[in-house]
């Protein structure tokens, strides 16, 4: 457990845009899965199907406002080949989330898909799209992108460089950043030859009757429970003290770490000793 500072990131858009949602939604949460504990940061993805519930009173878009748009901290907009469903007061309802956004002096970020079926656009929704795009060209800064595949690329370097830029310089530090975390002769000596490899990925790979820590260029075999215990304590230890963070997940679902700066610094000064 560690105390974080939670963000709300709305994803909004149009109801062409399907499968841009899911990977903006997988982007965030892979953000959070590598940057949570050390930044003090997670970022919730929220958007309209997943976390709007049934209420009457009010225009649609109003009560989506109240529900989600109000509450969250920056919105990521997403159109494809149009703007949408025009609501009470504005031409779309993601351009209202938008124009709110705005005016609430919260970030919001635009993406535009480059290339669309034709076959399911419309001559006057494509001019409607156009005609926005033309009204913001002034107001900011946009990203294209070219098929849903680039999109997660485009989308995850925009977010880290936001990310660098303003959250998480304006995050004060959590108070586990200043705890004392020790280790043996043995595991630094391990450090030290990760560091001096040229790998600097570190995963385990289980198999009948073991475990088998491959760190850099080096395999160590675990038979017993306690070796076990004791590397899984090694690799938090590491992580707690930002010497390595979690890269990815590979197909078997274990953790894929890397090194960090940090580790390489530590290594350094031990050597000036």
């Amino acid at each position: 457990m560690f105390p974080a500072y939670v963000y709300r990131i709305m994803i909004g858009c149009p109801g062409d845009i399907r499968e841009e949602v899911a990977i903006a939604k997988r982007a965030i949460y892979r953000w959070t899965s590598i940057h949570a504990e050390q930044t003090g940061i997670v970022l919730l993805p929220i958007n309209w199907e997943t976390h709007s519930y049934p209420e009457q009173g009010a225009h649609p878009q109003k009560i989506l406002n109240g529900q989600l748009a109000d509450k969250s901290d920056m919105l990521i907009a997403i159109f494809g080949s149009r703007v949408g469903t025009p609501t009470d007061t504005s031409a779309s309802g993601t351009i209202e989330e938008i124009d709110n956004h705005i005016k609430a002096g919260k970030p919001v970020m635009l993406f535009f898909r480059k290339f669309n079926d034709i076959t399911q656009i419309t001559a006057s929704e494509f001019a409607k799209l156009e005609d926005f795009k033309t009204s913001i060209q002034n107001e900011g800064l946009y990203k294209e992108y070219n098929t849903e595949s680039d999109f997660e690329d485009v989308l995850c370097n925009a977010l880290e460089l936001f990310l660098s830029n303003h959250w998480i310089e304006n995050t004060p530090p959590t108070s586990q950043e200043k705890e004392t975390v020790e280790f043996s002769t043995e595991e630094i000596n391990i450090l030290k030859k990760w560091v001096a490899s040229n790998n600097v990925a570190a995963h385990s790979v289980k198999y009948m009757g073991g475990t088998i820590f491959f760190v850099g260029d080096l395999q160590y075999d675990v038979t017993e429970a306690r070796q076990l215990v004791q590397w899984n304590d090694f690799f938090d230890r590491l992580q707690k003290v930002g010497f390595i963070e979690l890269n990815r997940f590979n197909k078997r679902g274990e953790p894929v770490y890397q090194l960090c700066i940090r580790a390489y610094n530590y290594v350094d000064s031990l050597e000036k000793q």
